[in-house]
């Protein structure tokens, strides 16, 4: 329909500048992720016909998208979304993983690590983007896109991020860095420790076995250190009972960011 969606595009469409920052953005990724973190990639952007267009302008709520209409065309390894947007979601994992052919506690376990690893790459966006600019930093954050729906995530447990129209280029003065990918992390953070909580609950049904929260989250905590194994910007370091996130990157001095409390 014509619907003017936040004044950039079509509702149900695509607009010229979306569409096309979608190809930009996928420039950027190697295959299907830009630095470790994985995306949905644009292979082309194609212009709707007249036809179509006509027809949709007839529908609207208040407000036309006066441009053309383009609809793109990604590669997506599913329709697995987190929490909505999906007829599958990942709050019944039992229902997924018998979707995907996943039968046992192995290979659970590996869904989850992969679950994990990309999780964390995609919260560390903005620090595995980040290049000198001047003397600012540039790197990529999310704009009102969010890893709850606009994300779907692959059979083998690997979350790509879909919505890449949603990502924008974004500079601050040096100073301002650390603040930024904080910021960017505790705005979608939750949204995958949900789906995390859900798949790794459903491991534990699976082996019956009874741990309180507290050992469930301990054991969590060792199966994302392990995950980050061989991730080049990330890794995990406990501080006290703590479990921290550390992210480096060469232009930048380390950020440090709480994943888990009370984890020893």
């Amino acid at each position: 329909m014509s619907e003017s969606w936040m004044g950039e595009s079509p509702y149900g469409a695509q607009g010229f500048i979306n569409g096309f920052d979608e190809l930009k953005f996928s420039l950027l990724a190697d295959k299907d992720s830009i630095n470790g973190a994985p995306i949905c990639p644009a292979i082309a952007v194609v212009q709707l016909p007249q036809k179509i267009e006509d027809i949709a302008r007839k529908f609207f709520w208040f407000r036309t998208y006066k441009e053309h209409f383009y609809q793109v065309i990604r590669l997506i390894p599913s329709n697995v979304r987190l929490y909505f947007e999906s007829s599958h979601l990942m709050n019944k994992p039992n229902l997924i993983f018998s979707l995907f052919g996943i039968d046992s506690v192995n290979s659970i376990e590996r869904f989850e690590f992969n679950f994990i690893r990309s999780g964390i790459a995609l919260l560390t966006l903005f620090a595995r983007s980040a290049v000198l600019d001047n003397d600012q930093i540039k790197g990529i954050v999310y704009q009102d896109v969010w890893l709850d729906k606009d994300c779907v995530v692959a059979p083998d447990g690997t979350i790509h991020f879909a919505d890449i129209e949603g990502l924008i280029w974004k500079s601050v003065p040096r100073d301002q860095f650390t603040k930024t990918q904080l910021s960017e992390w505790e705005k979608l953070v939750f949204e995958f420790l949900y789906a995390l909580v859900k798949i790794d609950s459903y491991r534990h049904e699976i082996e019956d076995s009874n741990y309180s929260w507290t050992k469930q989250r301990q054991e969590l905590g060792v199966l994302i250190e392990l995950s980050l194994n061989e991730d080049k910007f990330t890794y995990c370091k406990n501080e006290g009972e703590n479990l921290v996130i550390v992210v480096e990157n060469s232009i930048f001095p380390k950020i440090e960011i709480p994943i888990l409390e009370k984890v020893n």
